[in-house]
């Protein structure tokens, strides 16, 4: 049915109000204390789930929000009394039917009817109607509660319903002359104010204008207009706490920190986060506040602890094979003190937990990036790198697992540039050059891809493998008589300075086509547990790494160069880490290095912020693989930190 609506001037047919509200059980209450939070100055922000913690006294089912122009309310749905009937009504509510319909019945002490028409083009509409429901009489229409509207007929309710304003369980219960009214849910809270608000408004007999049905409307002024409805605005399904979607909550959350100078606090859906800014102790209370302004409130404090750290770092070192070092951290400094364990390329050394670590008969296996870990109340901090290399003995070009032959020296190339190659025959090898010409040593990585490790100038190459195998032959390329080592390796420059230069790169279709083979499609980059440099001068002339990715799962993935305070070239394609792997970009900290990354997005898959220092700009550019694979510049995925501090906007130059 159709109704004009009409901008005429009615009589009123009453000006009774419903009776007051009495009082509601079903409130906000705390329903599990909250954890107390430790949070450590520069370190992840620690968080609460708030889910568990709060609920509304009795309420165990669906709750429906009620949206209209004088307020929300909410409704709990009443199953166990009502199946049919409940699911009949949300089968409305989830189609949206009831959006922009209107109370369009209110009798004085008794109820308030809707859900029967909405207003379509300044229309009245009745709202289409499925077959109509059986008759579920099991629960009093006492105040507060929602039951069906029906005709005479018994089975005859479909869309229509009302909220009894008072305590109807006698004259709409069941008689000799009536099967009664279906109940199937209950107001919560202080929400009646609203119902109350509703019963309040003027009746209207609008019955001329629109038909009988409409002979006891409530309006909120004399005249026959859309603002002047009492309009439903929505009923939706609502969660009991906001999850961060669109979906309705009956309890909204807030906190404050009763002293925001040692931490700040704030709630996103259900997830409390607290900021440390200072170390000290502060009250968090979060609140937790329904549709009608009703609340509780759940207490709990925060400490901020000082960070552990280590007072003075490691010191990177340059030796002789067969030498001796120690390395030393001083006083850990912490609120509570911490215990000491150190690591070689990310792999614990056994027995050492002292603030010194001997170091002797240095060979190329011991080579490597050494750091200490802290660990107490306050979490784990790790120091600086240290970078320890490994120089053949005066002399001698190279140390350890390391094999080449005559035919391989002074390999001279079309480029113009002097080779010497050099073969890996174990876990660990060191090479230098000679005579100006450039020192390559070869194996094969994780995935089969021969890497060449190439350097220039004064200074060695050490390279040490993890996971190691072989030799073997390379089963992807042509190189008949040959065996490589594999694994995933680590490289350490040493001894370097201005005018040492270093690259690494996978043979492929571009970079030496020579060995490969039509039916194999090689991977792009070679894959490279870290680099770690160290400069006898602070300088560098150039780290070449454009075609490679650094990845590990342990211990430190990326650059370690603490000493180098600039480098004339540094790029890279991708850093990667996973699992415990600790992503860094570490030079000198009053460097001024300018890095290119080839083509990578620098995307943390362990979540991990990359630890960065000395740099400059980190400029995202393309980069091309070794078989010519193209890799456009990305936008970057990952956070630089620097001292716990995200800097990652002053350094970024985007693609």
């Amino acid at each position: 049915m159709r109704l004009p609506l009409s901008a005429g001037f009615l009589v009123a047919s009453s000006l009774l109000l419903a009776s007051t509200s009495r009082a509601q059980t079903s409130l906000p209450s705390v329903a599990q204390p909250l954890p107390a939070v430790s949070a450590v100055l520069g370190q992840t922000n620690p968080t609460v789930d708030l889910q568990g913690k709060f609920t509304v006294n009795g309420v165990v089912n669906q709750v429906v929000q009620f949206d209209t122009v004088l307020g929300k309310f909410n409704v709990e749905l009443l199953p166990e009394a009502a199946p049919a009937t409940v699911a009949n009504f949300l089968k409305y509510v989830d189609r949206g039917a009831y959006a922009g319909s209107f109370f369009h019945r209110s009798v004085p002490n008794f109820v308030i009817q809707g859900g029967g028409f909405t207003l379509v083009n300044n229309t009245v509409t009745a709202i289409p109607a499925d077959p109509a429901i059986a008759l579920e009489y099991n629960l009093a229409n006492a105040r507060g509660t929602i039951a069906m509207a029906r005709g005479s007929a018994a089975a005859s309710a479909t869309t229509q319903w009302f909220i009894n304003t008072v305590d109807n369980t006698t004259s709409l219960g069941p008689s000799t002359t009536s099967a009664g009214y279906a109940a199937f849910g209950r107001v919560l809270g202080t929400g009646m104010t609203v119902a109350d608000a509703i019963a309040a408004l003027t009746v209207y007999n609008a019955s001329a204008l629109l038909g009988s049905t409409f002979g006891e409307m409530p309006l909120r002024g004399p005249s026959l207009t859309a603002a002047n409805l009492a309009t439903v605005n929505s009923i939706k399904r609502a969660n009991l706490l906001p999850d961060g979607s669109a979906t309705p909550a009956v309890l909204t959350l807030s906190v404050t920190s009763s002293n925001p100078a040692v931490a700040t606090a704030a709630v996103a859906g259900r997830t409390l986060s607290v900021t440390p800014v200072a170390t000290g102790v502060t009250t968090l209370t979060t609140r937790a506040t329904d549709t009608n302004g009703n609340f509780v409130e759940n207490t709990t404090t925060a400490v901020v602890s000082p960070p552990l750290y280590v007072a003075e770092q490691p010191q990177s070192q340059h030796l002789v094979a067969g030498g001796s070092t120690t390395l030393r951290v001083a006083a850990v400094a912490s609120a509570s003190g911490g215990t000491i364990r150190w690591f070689h390329n990310g792999t614990e050394i056994a027995g050492a937990t002292g603030t010194t670590l001997a170091l002797t008969n240095i060979q190329p296996a011991q080579a490597g990036v050494y750091m200490a870990a802290v660990t107490g109340p306050a979490g784990t901090a790790y120091s600086q790198p240290a970078v320890v290399g490994v120089e053949p003995a005066a002399g001698v070009r190279y140390a350890g697992a390391v094999t080449t032959r005559d035919e391989w020296q002074s390999i001279r190339h079309p480029n113009g540039n002097v080779y010497d190659q050099f073969l890996l025959t174990g876990a660990a090898g060191t090479i230098r050059t000679a005579d100006g010409k450039i020192a390559r040593i070869s194996l094969l990585d994780e995935r089969g891809s021969i890497v060449q490790f190439e350097m220039s100038g004064p200074g060695a190459l050490t390279v040490v493998l993890a996971n190691s195998s072989g030799p073997k032959a390379p089963a992807l390329y042509n190189q008949p008589g040959i065996e490589y080592m594999q694994g995933a390796p680590l490289v350490v420059l040493t001894g370097a300075d201005a005018t040492t230069h270093m690259s690494i790169y996978s043979v492929g279709t571009r970079t030496n086509p020579g060995v490969t083979r039509a039916d194999v499609t090689y991977h792009e980059w070679a894959n490279v547990r870290a680099a770690g440099i160290h400069s006898t001068t602070g300088g560098l002339g150039g780290l070449y790494y454009g075609n490679v990715t650094f990845g590990a799962d342990a211990g430190p993935v990326g650059i370690a160069a603490p000493s180098v305070r600039s480098v004339g070239t540094l790029n890279f394609h991708e850093l990667a880490s996973t699992g415990a792997g600790r992503p860094m970009i570490l030079l000198a900290a009053d460097g001024q290095a300018n890095v290119k990354i080839t083509g990578g997005s620098l995307s943390q898959a362990n979540g991990q912020p990359i630890a960065v220092a000395g740099l400059d700009t980190v400029r995202m550019v393309a980069g091309q693989g070794s078989s010519g694979q193209a890799a456009p510049a990305q936008a970057i995925q990952g956070r630089l930190v620097f001292e716990g501090v995200d800097i990652t906007a002053d350094l970024i130059v985007a693609p």
